[in-house]
């Protein structure tokens, strides 16, 4: 099938039927609460963030992903689990009895390190467009000074071929 990095995977966590209409509320809330151009936005932005990152980034994030993952699964299975422990949008568990928070757990952690990350994207998207900047500008010297010469070479060659005829 299409392979998106790995999301189609946690779908292997335990899912109760319960579970499974609390997520389809939850995405059915998450789309009707944005609009398509605001969706279409968010695609965008994590598309380029994505190709931002480098491969060793990418493959730190998504080790990142598996370990809290497989921390959650196995505090799971161990009955363990502490739903305030959480493994963001990966949280697709079905909350312990008793518990109704619709809502994926969320940890502080998890959040500064997503706006940690939203930061250094920014700031590299920046440096990049700088560097960008900076190459046309060098660039832009040689053309420029490539076509004086160019040009030089040509005024020189008239008055010599001028110089030759008289």
């Amino acid at each position: 099938g299409d392979w998106d990095g790995g999301a189609k995977r946690k779908q292997v966590v335990l899912r109760t039927p319960e579970s499974r209409e609390r997520e389809r509320l939850r995405s059915v809330k998450r789309r009707t609460e944005q609009t398509a151009e605001q969706r279409e936005a968010e695609r965008i932005r994590s598309i380029a963030r994505r190709q931002l990152m480098t491969g060793d980034e990418r493959k730190h994030q998504s080790t990142l992903r598996s370990e809290r993952r497989n921390r959650v699964r196995g505090a799971y299975d161990e009955g363990t689990y502490d739903p305030s422990d959480s493994i963001g949008t990966l949280a697709a568990l079905p909350a312990p009895l008793g518990a109704t928070n619709s809502d994926p757990p969320t940890n502080d952690a998890d959040a500064e390190a997503d706006a940690e990350a939203e930061a250094d994207a920014t700031a590299y998207a920046k440096a990049e467009a700088k560097a960008k900047a900076k190459a046309l500008r060098i660039q832009a010297k040689i053309n420029a000074n490539a076509l004086a010469k160019v040009a030089a070479r040509a005024v020189a060659d008239a008055a010599a071929a001028a110089a030759a005829t008289t």
